[in-house]
């Protein structure tokens, strides 16, 4: 298969969101979602694995205790 084909199957089965079709479509998404972006520097002590409410997957809990998707 070509590399052409291969990109465009992984583009077209991407979500909604995270399909862009010029290169400035996807700078200014990403330029807003640094600008809303947090960084806070945590003791791995202080973090805990919790199950969803589905029992399905896992999040991330905090000293709060309020749970966090796991992403890349």
């Amino acid at each position: 298969m070509s590399t052409l084909t291969e990109a465009h199957k992984q583009w077209a089965n991407r979500p909604e969101e995270e399909r862009f079709t010029t290169l400035t479509e996807m700078h200014s998404k990403m330029l807003a979602d640094r600008a809303i972006s947090k960084a806070k520097i945590l003791s791995s002590r202080d973090l805990s694995a919790v199950p969803t409410d589905d029992n399905q997957g896992l999040l991330i809990a905090g000293p709060g205790g309020r749970g966090i998707g796991i992403s890349h």
